[in-house]
């Protein structure tokens, strides 16, 4: 598949819907604001369209492959508030 057609295959509602989700689920700790939230959804957004060449329908649904990338791309993000890493 032609990178451009894999990247509009993986902008979904369904994706959308999970990084809204996770974003929020990360941010609800007290030292998150709501920009650190836009920013965290920000990077998901731009890990799964950097990943999204890797999709392989024999491998996964592509809704495993959303959740994959977006669980994988949050982990580290959950550590580092942007807020609080500017200094």
């Amino acid at each position: 598949m032609q990178s451009a057609e894999v990247r509009d295959r993986v902008l979904t509602e369904y994706a959308e819907s999970s990084i809204r989700v996770k974003a929020r689920q990360l941010t609800r700790r007290p030292e998150f604001n709501r920009s650190d939230r836009e920013d965290l959804e920000q990077e998901l957004w731009l890990a799964l369209l950097s990943q999204a060449g890797q999709y392989d329908p024999k491998r996964a649904s592509l809704h495993t492959f959303i959740d994959r990338v977006v669980a994988s791309a949050a982990t580290p993000s959950f550590n580092t508030p942007t807020s609080n890493s500017k200094q």
